[in-house]
């Protein structure tokens, strides 16, 4: 974008990115110690998802209980969800 003015354009992004050791709770990404995959890997996923100002939607478990083991569940987006 060349101008603060410019309306960001709408991305949505899901899949199986299969990143366990992002913890994508309340939109604080934390990559927890020893990730799997290595840090690179998930930094990387971050820094996509923050450059863009994406936001994890997908709040509960939808495979098992562990929300953080399900990055198949990964929906992301530049719609902010309202409360």
């Amino acid at each position: 974008m060349s101008t603060s003015s410019e309306i960001p354009p709408n991305i949505l992004l899901n899949g199986d990115f299969n990143l366990p050791s992002v913890s994508w709770y309340d939109n604080n990404y934390i990559i927890q110690s020893n990730p799997a995959y290595g840090t690179e890997v998930n930094a990387k996923m971050l820094d996509i998802v923050n450059n863009h100002l994406l936001t994890q939607h997908v709040k509960q478990p939808t495979r098992g209980h562990n929300i953080y083991n399900i990055a198949r569940a990964l929906v992301l987006s530049t719609h902010k969800q309202k409360s």
